[in-house]
């Protein structure tokens, strides 16, 4: 099923990463988790809980799944300004980019879910150009 399962392959494949120890080897190392994180940011407590209760869990990491995670730069690949918002809120203004998903969403929903965010002008600048300009070194 097309609208879950690129969402729980992209969680799995980045939660795979963290516990393998990516940010324990490389801390400043950049990665990009596309549709708004995919699962992981709605469900981070649990991943930190389980991580903590079972023996082995932990995997490589040395400190809380959670703050690895924490260090994902994510998009605006949602249907949904609270999905927005709440990236913004988890991982920081400083780490979402604007998204389209084209060819496969309209180009246009892209802008308009930024509309119905309510973020201040400061912060849809950070989201629709600076952020990728200071990500990829351009500008």
């Amino acid at each position: 099923m097309e609208m879950a399962g690129f969402l729980f392959d992209t969680t799995h494949a980045a939660l795979r990463l963290v516990f393998d120890g990516l940010y324990e080897r490389h801390p400043d190392f950049k990665f990009f988790v596309p549709h708004s994180g995919s699962f992981i940011p709605y469900f981070t407590g649990r991943i930190d809980m389980v991580a903590g209760a079972r023996k082995g869990a932990m995997g490589a990491l040395t400190s809380k799944p959670s703050e690895h995670i924490r260090r994902f730069y994510v998009d605006t690949v949602t249907a949904s300004p609270q999905s927005v918002r709440y990236c913004c809120e988890f991982f920081g203004v400083d780490r979402v980019m604007h998204g389209t998903d084209h060819p496969f969403w309209p180009m246009a929903s892209g802008p308009r879910l930024l509309d119905g965010c309510g973020l201040a002008a400061g912060e849809r600048a950070k989201i629709e150009h600076q952020n990728a300009a200071r990500l990829f070194g351009i500008g």
